[in-house]
């Protein structure tokens, strides 16, 4: 979610809404971003994943419904995946905020402040040829080959008042939508780190399937100028144009 000027940006697994509150009876005005919702693959299955979605809407209230969501059949896979979206608003510029709503295969939406779709902003081409890969100064030992894989843009944040920044599980991307540039990808993130023996167990059905995928970003926050990424449990790596201002040696303790 995003917010700007009693204006609700909402972006769930199957569309973005926008959400106005009106100032004098305090009633919300709900319209969808774009006409094209996301493609999926249902299935009557009630023993695969389910979803919960805003699915209908009215100007007073919303409705929510649940669906089923299947796991793709033979030949086929889901293309529903969490996509962000984010108010960009620039005070130099001035004028309204833009909404940026990702789309599948690396695209992003400007739409303005009324849900219309103005620009599709395209980025494949971009991410395959940034402009900087960012070096870490405790990067991953040994990288670990990505599969070919569909990417897609996940959670949205605003950097530097023009920038966006997003990620996947394994990458971190910072894009311009000026240029439709690339302007950073941070690709050697690790993953876990040290983890403690553990005694070994008979296998079972579940483990018998190969280790489960882990995730290189866990979570992300953008400040004003900095970037903080959530890397395993128990590392944050920080992004920035200068070293952090906290004096040399100090130490900071968990609770």
């Amino acid at each position: 979610m995003s917010y700007w000027q009693s204006n609700l940006l909402v972006s769930s697994v199957y569309r973005t809404i926008l959400c106005e509150k009106s100032s004098g009876d305090a009633t919300w005005k709900v319209n969808q971003v774009g006409k094209k919702e996301r493609k999926s693959h249902w299935s009557d299955d009630p023993k695969s994943p389910i979803a919960l979605e805003l699915d209908s809407y009215s100007k007073e209230n919303l409705l929510t419904k649940t669906r089923v969501l299947s796991s793709g059949g033979q030949g086929t896979k889901p293309s529903l995946c969490r996509l962000g979206a984010v108010w960009q608003h620039s005070y130099a510029r001035g004028g309204a905020a833009e909404a940026y709503c990702a789309r599948s295969g690396l695209r992003l939406w400007r739409a303005d402040t009324t849900g219309n779709v103005h620009q599709t902003l395209l980025f494949k081409e971009a991410i395959n040829n940034p402009l900087t890969v960012a070096e870490l100064l405790n990067p991953a030992q040994k990288p670990r080959p990505r599969a070919v894989q569909e990417r897609n843009f996940g959670p949205l944040f605003v950097f530097r008042e023009h920038f966006v920044v997003t990620h996947d599980d394994e990458l971190l991307y910072v894009l311009d939508p000026r240029s439709l540039v690339a302007v950073a990808v941070v690709d050697d993130l690790r993953s876990g780190g040290a983890r403690r023996r553990r005694r070994r167990r008979p296998p079972t059905a579940s483990r018998l399937k190969g280790p489960r995928k882990q995730k290189r970003i866990l979570s992300v926050s953008v400040n004003s100028d900095e970037i903080l990424v959530l890397e395993g449990p128990r590392s944050v790596v920080r992004l920035a144009h200068a070293p952090d201002a906290a004096p040399a040696g100090a130490s900071f303790k968990a609770r």
